[in-house]
């Protein structure tokens, strides 16, 4: 079992446009990907099958960051997995089970039903949490891993 990177930190915001310009074009990060997620990982934490998440990947020296914006009717910011801010680091595994492992002898905690499995992207996504609660993506999926997940916006018009 490796960690075969680390992947991205994630941020969650309030306007997803807004954010893509001003790190974009205030902080010259460069655009990577966008995608959508319906009934991911985050809607079966918050049990919300209506949930959809829009994200962006943008690049900077090296880093990797997702813009997140999530779309949940009756949102309330008060429940700590959709509040504004800091959202998770993500990183790459080859081997979910043994990664799962490590993370409790370590005492760390499993969201077990974070658990996403997508056989249509051969994937696997699951939750854990430090000792503290701070959230940590733990991402199984093929291809490279310093590739971020979603449409390319390397040709799209700024």
């Amino acid at each position: 079992m490796a960690i075969q990177r680390f992947s991205h930190i994630a941020i969650r915001v309030t306007d997803l446009e807004r954010s893509r310009r001003f790190y974009r074009d205030a902080l010259e990060f460069r655009e990577l990907t966008q995608l959508e997620i319906s009934g991911g990982p985050t809607a079966l934490l918050l049990d919300r099958p209506d949930l959809l998440l829009r994200a962006i990947f943008l690049e900077r020296d090296g880093t990797q960051i997702e813009l997140q914006e999530i779309d949940l009717p009756g949102r309330v910011d008060a429940v700590p997995w959709t509040r504004v801010g800091l959202a998770h680091i993500a990183l790459r595994v080859d081997d979910v089970e043994s990664t799962l492992a490590r993370v409790q002898q370590a005492g760390g905690g499993v969201l077990e039903a974070s658990r996403f499995r997508s056989e249509e992207h051969a994937s696997e996504v699951v939750f854990v949490t430090d000792p503290d609660g701070t959230y940590v993506e733990i991402i199984r999926a093929p291809g490279d891993p310093a590739i971020p997940p979603g449409e390319s916006l390397q040709d799209a018009p700024k």
